[in-house]
């Protein structure tokens, strides 16, 4: 038994226009910082976001029932932040503290 979607004509215009506004505004500067900023400096700002997540994860992981792996991520947002200048650098990772993401 075939079930149409009713929100499929909207479904539709919304993709349309989210494909849209990808295609004209978001792209264009994404595809000018990936040939612009030097690969070591997207990787520092990948990790700075990054660690910001970590901090987020800590929270949500406690807030799960899970104390041991939010202490984890604790451990390493706060490795992040104060040996690797803010989270620039990833010192956690080569210290052996892997992500609960």
């Amino acid at each position: 038994v075939e079930r149409p979607d009713p929100l499929e004509p909207l479904n539709r215009k919304v993709y349309a226009f989210n494909e849209t506004v990808d295609q004209y505004v978001i792209a264009p500067p994404a595809r000018v910082y990936r040939d612009v900023v030097p690969a070591m400096v997207r990787l520092g700002v990948s990790n700075f976001f990054n660690n910001l997540r970590d901090a987020w994860s800590a929270v949500n992981l406690v807030l799960q029932g899970r104390p041991g792996d939010g202490a984890h991520d604790l451990m390493r947002f706060t490795t992040n932040t104060v040996l690797g200048f803010g989270g620039v650098l990833d010192w956690a990772s080569e210290m052996g503290l892997e992500p609960h993401y």
